[in-house]
């Protein structure tokens, strides 16, 4: 009897905690959305803020820099890049989408199969099959993207990403 209160006690709180993986990660990409905008448009700095840093450090909003720049660049390379929408997604934590990147910029990989793979493959195995090729191929330096300041917050980023001047 006791064993039957635990099972059903432990099958209770699997549910409550995928429940809310599932709502984290959709929460996760609703932040990417959001630092997407603040950080492409500079909206940091109409809400008085002298940094997109600054910003992000404000006690209600506490995001890590580096952590919300791995955001921005999944939500770019998938959804502004690529078009995919953003229901497709939600239910794969970024770092996931963020693993199989690299793969789709090279050309190695579709967008549709590596999120496939995302969401059903945890993120060490995907790093594992999304690996780098062997440095013995060779580099085709017109393959490689061009890194330029971004006028906003002076991070490198592709060229590709930087809004034209009258977009800004």
């Amino acid at each position: 009897m006791a064993r039957d209160v635990e099972q059903a006690e432990a099958a209770r709180w699997d549910r409550e905690a995928r429940a809310a993986a599932h709502m984290g990660r959709a929460a996760a990409w609703r932040l990417a959305r959001a630092l997407y905008e603040i950080h492409e448009r500079a909206l940091w700095q109409h809400l008085g803020y002298s940094s997109v840093r600054e910003w992000l450090s404000d006690p209600e909003l506490e995001v890590g820099y580096q952590h919300a720049l791995r955001l921005i660049e999944a939500w770019r390379e998938t959804v502004v890049v690529r078009g995919v929408e953003p229901e497709r997604i939600e239910a794969i934590p970024p770092s996931r989408v963020r693993a199989v990147l690299p793969a789709v910029r090279q050309g190695r990989v579709d967008i549709d199969r590596a999120l496939a793979d995302a969401e059903v493959t945890p993120r060490r195995d995907l790093e594992r099959l999304y690996a780098q090729p062997s440095r013995d191929e060779p580099i085709d330096p017109a393959q490689e993207p061009r890194l330029v300041r971004c006028p906003t917050c002076g991070s490198w980023v592709e060229e590709r990403d930087v809004p034209a001047a009258a977009d800004r």
